[in-house]
């Protein structure tokens, strides 16, 4: 077998496992079970596996390793920060503004914080408020008349966010692209 690169999310050890039981995808009525590359750390969002279902081990390392090479590079861009804030203290600011922060020393022509957005006025109005303006702002440009993004950089824990999952299915949707911040080019 060859050698797993270690996660790009949190630097860990990789493995591959035969992927069969209650994970099982029927196709025209046959089993499908493959081999499927992850981290093995629990704690990190790479401990899903999910390179896909591959016939052969090799397979899936390769998948593996080329999912860990990919970096995005941002400079240029027009990129819309999406992650959780509801019910995170102090609706994640620090964390928004850490993304912002690191995506404009990487040379992002404008950075659309919508932890900015909200200040002030998050106690005044409804989640559908500020979702019918981020979603907005994502695919028509801000309010400071910038054009619509090119790039989505999902913050750690947007799986958990229902408006971050909304705005990643609406910028796959509109042909916007999407990556982690993690996997934004050092």
């Amino acid at each position: 077998m060859s050698e797993l690169k270690p996660c790009k999310k949190c630097g860990g050890e990789a493995s591959v496992r035969f992927d069969y039981g209650a994970r099982l995808l029927f196709t025209n009525r046959r089993i499908v079970m493959g081999y499927r590359a992850g981290c093995n750390d629990p704690e990190c969002p790479g401990f899903i596996f999910k390179t896909g279902l591959y016939g052969h081990e090799h397979e899936a390392v390769k998948a593996w390793n080329e999912e860990q090479e990919n970096t995005t590079d941002v400079a240029g861009m027009n990129v819309f920060l999406s992650g959780p804030m509801t019910g995170i203290e102090g609706w994640n600011r620090e964390a928004f503004e850490d993304a912002e922060r690191a995506m404009r020393e990487k040379g992002a022509a404008h950075v659309f914080n919508p932890a900015r957005t909200s200040e002030g006025v998050e106690d005044d109005y409804p989640h559908s408020f500020f979702m019918r303006r981020t979603i907005h702002a994502l695919t028509h440009g801000d309010a400071g008349g910038w054009p619509a993004y090119d790039l989505l950089v999902r913050l750690p824990g947007w799986e958990a966010s229902d408006g971050a999952q909304v705005e990643v299915a609406v910028a796959k949707a509109c042909g916007i692209a999407v990556c982690d911040l993690s996997e934004v080019e050092r």
